[in-house]
């Protein structure tokens, strides 16, 4: 038999070897350091990114503004087509003119010839950066259709970085009209993400169906735009409201304006029947005072997300 005092040493034993053999406790440990000093290095990492992230992003702004006022500048249209004519020389006279533009006055010959040795590039690659016209109609055709209304907002793009003002504005309006709402871009295919998230952000809904289409105005064969009877379009700049109110009846366009008029935008202002939609209180008044005052027939403000001073005034003046 075995006495209590034998299975009290021999359990004794055990618990002793057991404690030998338990690992040490975790946060005391080498693993949990380590553990806790790369967690530090990751955070560390992160901040590093999104520092870096930050930048990225207000450099390509910045990069986008530039273009934007090159593209968009007088002088820059004005030369428009003198490089479309550029695009339709010859190759071999196309490459001599930029050699010609490019030599200083009283430059050495090189090796004779009277031309300097040049890189060849693919003349496919120069009219890659081309603006589009900055003013063309939209190609639009009726057709007839018996089902929602519709209001469409005008854009040269809605990507990532786009100002979603105009976007906004319509999808409040089609909401409140319980329309569909067409998304037409002049540059480039709208981003269906893009265009979702700032709906999602904004709390912005419409009733019926979510249309994308591009139609390039740069293209020499432009895609048509179907237009239904008392369509409305949202115009994000003063050229998108120029090219549409050329195209439909100016009482259904609205024009959304950011900022203070250029001369161009101002000539816009006075076009009899286009509707504005100023995107703070405080702007459609300074407008107001600086001698615009078909402001106070046409003209509405809004202050994203606080759709409903513009949309409520658009919804009951436009005959539908």
């Amino acid at each position: 038999m075995v006495r209590f005092g034998q299975l009290d040493r021999r359990f004794g034993a055990r618990n002793r070897a057991a404690m030998v053999a338990a690992p040490p406790d975790f946060e005391d440990s080498a693993q949990h350091r380590e553990c806790e000093r790369q967690l530090a290095a990751a955070g560390i990492a992160r901040e590093v990114a999104e520092t870096a992230r930050g930048r990225a992003e207000a450099e390509l702004e910045r990069l986008r503004r530039e273009y934007d006022d090159v593209v968009h500048s007088t002088s820059w249209r004005l030369t428009y087509p003198l490089r479309r004519l550029g695009m339709a020389l010859p190759a071999g006279l196309r490459r001599t003119l930029r050699i010609a533009a490019r030599r200083k006055p009283g430059a050495a010959e090189i090796d004779g010839a009277g031309e300097p040795p040049c890189v060849q590039t693919d003349d496919r690659l120069a009219g890659m950066h081309e603006p589009a016209p900055l003013l063309a109609p939209l190609p639009v055709f009726r057709v007839a259709h018996g089902g929602n209304r519709r209001v469409t907002v005008v854009s040269d793009r809605l990507a990532e970085g786009s100002d979603p003002a105009a976007l906004l504005l319509a999808a409040g309006l089609a909401q409140r009209l319980g329309a569909d709402l067409r998304v037409l871009t002049e540059l480039q295919p709208g981003d269906p993400g893009v265009i979702a998230a700032a709906l999602r952000d904004h709390d912005v809904e419409p009733c019926g169906e979510v249309q994308l289409v591009f139609s390039d105005r740069g293209a020499e064969a432009r895609r048509g735009i179907e237009l239904r009877d008392g369509e409305i379009f949202i115009a994000a700049d003063w050229w998108n409201a120029r090219n549409a109110s050329d195209a439909v009846d100016p009482r259904r366009v609205v024009c959304v304006l950011r900022n203070e008029p250029g001369e161009e935008m101002a000539e816009l202002l006075r076009r009899p029947g286009l509707r504005f939609a100023v995107a703070s209180q405080m702007l459609l008044q300074r407008l107001k005072g600086q001698g615009f005052p078909g402001l106070d027939r046409n003209g509405s403000w809004f202050e994203p997300p606080v759709l409903t001073p513009a949309v409520d005034r658009i919804a009951a003046e436009i005959e539908l």
